[in-house]
């Protein structure tokens, strides 16, 4: 009843390695339980001769034999804000993570989930989770001058540093990404200047109009979006501007699970991804 843990390993058979393996799961220990679960099936099916062992996590987990909880930021604060040492009534902006057990055992624990600054309970503090809000919602939490536990992602805070500084420049912002994703919507959130979103090529050639472009444009992707229509935007951009300011903003954890996830659908006949599935992961 935890969150989505996403754990490398590598696999070995008669001292030769195999392939590299990425196991996903939406347990409470996260990348032990993988590694355990999946060296028990290798001892059930009597394969004495496979190794297995982990070499390292991506994204929001870290593999750790003595640790029993493997947690994104805003899930651990959360969990440690309600221990009765703490005993603090938490709301979350939002459902915190793309894992309905782990929402529904927060539920369980007495988290309440609201959409907005105005739903908070009174005596409630509120943890914003990894995805980000607009500027306005924490302008509305100021407001009620309620207590804020920020757990927006590193990576998601340096977009909306880039929003914020296209607005001042008094330049386009560009956002590859889903326009429906919280995170999309929070970063457009942070310009005060002209914003669009677009989901693909196409998509952003119809954006690229004279008038949209006169003062330049900063170009920026939702920290999960596909890579390769990334790429064949960015090789667009280049072709058509001098010097457009383009940051590379996919997060290096979406990189390297998308390529994993390539490499192994090249090597096998099914392939099957277990997570949450509103998660753009």
């Amino acid at each position: 009843t935890g969150p989505i843990a996403t754990c490398l390993f590598r696999l070995e058979m008669n001292g030769a390695p195999i392939n590299s393996g990425m196991g996903t799961c939406g347990l409470a220990a996260g990348a032990r339980q993988v590694y355990e679960a999946m060296a028990e099936e290798i001892r059930r099916l009597g394969l004495e001769d496979v190794i297995l062992e982990p070499v390292g996590c991506v994204g929001i987990c870290q593999f750790e034999p003595v640790v029993e909880v493997y947690q994104p930021g805003g899930v651990r604060t959360t969990y440690v804000h309600m221990t009765p040492e703490q005993g603090v009534r938490v709301a979350t902006l939002g459902p915190l993570i793309h894992n309905p057990q782990c929402v529904a055992d927060l539920a369980a624990r007495g988290a309440v989930t609201v959409d907005t600054p105005e739903q908070v309970p009174d005596g409630y503090e509120v943890v914003v989770r990894s995805h980000g809000v607009p500027q306005c919602v924490y302008d509305a939490l100021g407001a009620r001058g309620l207590v804020v536990h920020d757990a927006t992602c590193p990576f998601v805070a340096k977009i909306h540093r880039l929003a914020r500084r296209a607005g001042e420049e008094g330049k386009t912002l560009l956002v590859a990404g889903d326009e429906n994703h919280p995170e999309v919507q929070g970063i457009v959130g942070h310009t005060r200047g002209s914003v669009f979103v677009f989901a693909d090529l196409e998509e952003l050639k119809a954006l690229l109009t004279p008038e949209n472009t006169k003062n330049g444009i900063f170009v920026v992707a939702q920290t999960t979006f596909e890579v390769k229509k990334w790429q064949e935007c960015v090789e667009f951009l280049k072709k058509v501007y001098t010097n457009p300011s383009i940051f590379d903003t996919i997060c290096n954890a979406t990189w390297a699970r998308q390529h994993e996830a390539e490499c192994l659908a090249r090597q096998c006949d099914l392939m099957v991804v277990i997570g949450g599935r509103q998660s753009s992961n």
